[in-house]
């Protein structure tokens, strides 16, 4: 790279810290989810908890993609 302001670097040098680190699912606040396919459910065969944040937080965004 040529004579550049450091901070028009900055994307790149960041890039090139991360490296190969692993990517990782997060929800649309940037909270990790451990695992995305499983739901808090009553029992074995109950219903699914409203306390599932990450199922309402992928529940929300669907209904928007698709009434839009």
């Amino acid at each position: 790279m040529s004579h550049r302001d450091p901070s028009a670097n900055q994307l790149l040098e960041y890039a090139r810290k991360q490296g190969n680190k692993p990517d990782r699912l997060t929800t649309s606040g940037g909270n990790p989810v451990a695992e995305k396919d499983a739901s808090l459910t009553v029992g074995y065969h109950g219903p699914t908890l409203l306390q599932d944040w990450v199922l309402i937080d992928e529940l929300s965004h669907f209904s928007r993609e698709t009434n839009t």
